[in-house]
């Protein structure tokens, strides 16, 4: 029995490499995805009022509105820390800027 004890400390510490690089390469594809989105937002700020501008809008405020709706699940589930409120209230006030673009 004291044999098993030190194979399954180093598993259970493998494992949890595992997972943790496995939360890096996922961050790290995220990243890229957002790297994108920002690039888009950045070459569109100046066009004018289109219907393409206008879908961008709104698919950011709904993406948005969910990241912030979900931040504020997870912190009252306890899953996370108050160090998410800060992206919370940043997401919301990005929804109210996207929106106050597409009324414009």
């Amino acid at each position: 029995m004291r044999n098993d004890a030190p194979r399954l400390r180093t598993r259970a510490t493998r494992d949890s490499r595992s997972a943790e690089h496995k939360g890096l390469v996922v961050g790290r594809r995220l990243g890229a995805a957002y790297l994108g989105i920002a690039i888009l937002q950045f070459f569109g700020r100046s066009a004018p009022p289109s219907d393409i501008r206008s879908v961008i809008c709104v698919a950011m405020s709904v993406a948005l509105t969910l990241l912030a709706i979900f931040g504020l699940m997870e912190f009252g589930a306890g899953r996370v820390g108050k160090g998410i409120l800060p992206s919370v209230v940043l997401e919301v006030l990005l929804t109210i800027g996207f929106v106050l673009a597409l009324v414009q």
